[in-house]
């Protein structure tokens, strides 16, 4: 044991000792069962494209081998490919990847020594047979006859679809620190439809592309990831609140249209002829949970006379925003543009502290502000 301690010590002074330290190269093992003699291709994913880096020719048994080398300090995307199927790939440097896979690759494939490419595994597990699902539901909604049958398939499709959605945002948000996180953002579940097709599900991206710019600021798929986001920012802000539409001598108020948990875009001029209480709050205030509870019994008092509450929230983690939202279960609507401090929203309405309430009357005029507990019932029910 010494003297082979001593022989590596020795190598690494002939060698040099950062050498011997850093392994810039990866290794890809692998057996394709029943792929005899084939071309196996090695193709590196960047965020302008796909190129081949390497091909080789599999043995009597199906058995390749590549050999990456001088790789970068960050995670990189690779697919080893065969027949028009491939193994996904996320590999760092010094990494000895094998692969063994039979059949349809892409199917039916295991990968070990690599930790980012068993997140690609676990991701393509998660996707695939739901996918499929889907692919078939469609197919039948579109060639059936019986508009009975068709609005089941569509309800099917309905109900499948959201399954696998909510399952992809819980892999998106469990491994936002991943680089692997980036890839169900732009998956197509099947032809052109894909899983994050929603104006909404920006929310998902910017997610992921605050995680890894902490982890990876100099990886080009984060700085392509960024370059996407500013580019629809302010067309997300345009369509996530509606300027405002000035005050006319009728005080007619302006508009908010912002977005919910669910991605539904919810319209304030959508509650005119209900007397609506315009809450501006964040899930951080310490007295939120109270607030919510008290006005709880002011919504379950009177929204069946025409009360309504339209609750802008100016918290910025998203992911926290929107899982809090959907397990509190409000009953009124309640949105978020992700904005802060800096929302339109808070301009519009010329907002300087959080929490901040604003009554409005069937017409749409302001009739009171920052209203609590029973005097906010009082100015309800006079209003109603």
């Amino acid at each position: 044991m010494q003297k082979q301690l001593l022989t590596l010590l020795t190598l690494c002074l002939f060698v040099g000792l950062w050498s011997c330290q850093t392994n810039t190269n990866i290794t890809i093992t692998g057996q394709f069962h029943g792929v005899v003699d084939k071309n196996i291709v090695l193709e590196e994913l960047s965020p302008s494209g796909t190129k081949i880096i390497d091909s080789t020719r599999s043995s009597s048994e199906g058995i390749f081998s590549f050999t990456i080398t001088n790789v970068n300090e960050n995670p990189t995307f690779y697919n080893v490919s065969y027949n028009g199927s491939f193994v996904p790939l996320l590999l760092t440097a010094s990494e000895n990847v094998h692969i063994d896979a039979v059949g349809n690759i892409y199917n039916n494939y295991v990968v070990e020594g690599s930790e980012g490419s068993l997140k690609m595994r676990e991701l393509s597990r998660l996707t695939l047979t739901q996918s499929q699902s889907l692919d078939s539901i469609s197919r039948l909604y579109e060639t059936a006859s019986d508009p009975e049958q068709a609005a089941d398939f569509g309800r099917a499709y309905g109900s499948k679809y959201i399954m696998l959605k909510r399952s992809v945002i819980g892999f998106v948000i469990k491994n936002a620190s991943s680089l692997a996180s980036i890839v169900p953002l732009y998956q197509p579940v099947f032809g052109s439809k894909f899983i994050f097709d929603e104006p909404s599900d920006i929310v998902y991206f910017r997610v992921v592309a605050d995680s890894l710019a902490k982890h990876y600021p100099t990886s080009p798929y984060v700085t392509s990831l960024q370059n996407d986001l500013r580019r629809v920012n302010d067309a997300f802000a345009l369509d996530s609140l509606v300027s405002n539409s000035g005050n006319t001598p009728q005080e007619v108020l302006p508009d908010l249209s912002i977005k919910d948990a669910a991605g539904i875009i919810r319209s304030l001029s959508k509650t005119r002829g209900k007397v609506v209480l315009l809450d501006f709050t964040s899930y951080s205030t310490p007295e939120f949970k109270q607030l919510n509870k008290e006005l709880l019994s002011s919504y379950n008092k009177f929204s069946g006379r025409g009360f309504e509450i339209y609750q802008v929230c100016v918290d910025q983690d998203k992911a926290t925003w929107i899982q809090s939202t959907i397990d509190a279960r409000l009953p009124w609507i309640t949105v978020n543009d992700f904005m802060g401090r800096d929302s339109r929203a808070l301009l519009t309405f010329n907002i300087r502290e959080i929490p901040t309430r604003i009554l409005i009357d069937r017409q749409g005029s302001i009739i009171g502000r920052n209203l609590y507990n029973r005097d906010l019932d009082e100015a309800i029910d006079k209003a109603l």
